[in-house]
């Protein structure tokens, strides 16, 4: 986003992540002046979600919408800007918007808490990987309920984030934007219930003719990728950041 634009918004409308239509072309003419209507109309389509009763933009249809047209919007923007259908839709991106913020709200809830410190306290003492294994073969053979509950509701909500991070620019940058679900949780979910899903395929299920790395669920490539993206981008943006600080030599 332009400076320009990013400013605008913190300006008016601080750090929410959607306004109301009419609020932002009110504030939009109060600061640049009037749009023509043919323009106005344009950017009221592009920008605002279909309910007509409470029209409202989100930051991130704004963000695609200047990266497009520049900020602020220049006249003839109607003619010389791309076809709407080109334009991810503010209503897909405020549905996006909405899932990302409650997958965010399920993970905080009482009841995934509750089967986090069940998990936590099964392999509490356990720390080498093959005691977590030997730990996770236990459960197997005992089948806690408490436990299989837990294994179940993580592992169904991190195929949940691997389908929103999977989506689309938008929900990536929402994830990243809350720094959810946050490296150490991811491993703890690949070192805690992996071991539990693996006995769960060989012990629970019986499937001892095959092998778990061939068929065990995707979900865990994807969190292995997912890290070492991550640790990627955490290394190229302290090494801008050095390099931002560096004195050129004498």
């Amino acid at each position: 986003m332009a400076d320009e634009a990013y400013m605008f918004w913190r300006r008016f409308f601080g750090q929410v992540v959607s306004t109301g239509l009419r609020q932002f072309i009110d504030a939009y003419t109060m600061l640049y002046g009037d749009l023509e209507t043919s323009d106005r109309d344009y950017v009221e389509r592009a920008l605002g979600s279909k309910d007509k009763a409470n029209r409202e933009i989100t930051v991130f249809g704004f963000i695609n919408f200047t990266n497009k047209h520049g900020f602020p919007f220049q006249q003839n923007i109607a003619s010389n800007g791309p076809e709407l259908e080109s334009l991810m839709s503010e209503e897909r991106i405020m549905d996006l918007t909405r899932m990302v913020m409650e997958l965010v709200a399920d993970f905080s809830s009482q009841e995934m808490r509750n089967h986090l410190i069940n998990v936590y306290t099964w392999f509490d003492g356990y720390k080498s990987k093959q005691e977590r294994r030997a730990r996770a073969n236990e459960w197997g053979r005992l089948e806690a309920e408490n436990i299989d509950l837990a294994r179940r509701a993580l592992y169904f909500f991190y195929q949940r984030f691997m389908v929103m991070w999977r989506v689309g620019k938008v929900s990536r940058e929402t994830l990243s934007g809350v720094d959810f679900p946050g490296k150490g949780r991811i491993k703890d979910f690949m070192n805690l219930i992996g071991p539990l899903d693996r006995a769960n395929f060989y012990i629970v299920m019986g499937k001892e003719d095959c092998e778990w790395d061939e068929r065990k669920p995707k979900v865990y490539k994807f969190l292995d990728q997912y890290l070492k993206l991550t640790e990627k981008d955490k290394e190229k943006e302290h090494q801008s950041s050095q390099a931002s600080i560096e004195m050129p030599g004498r």
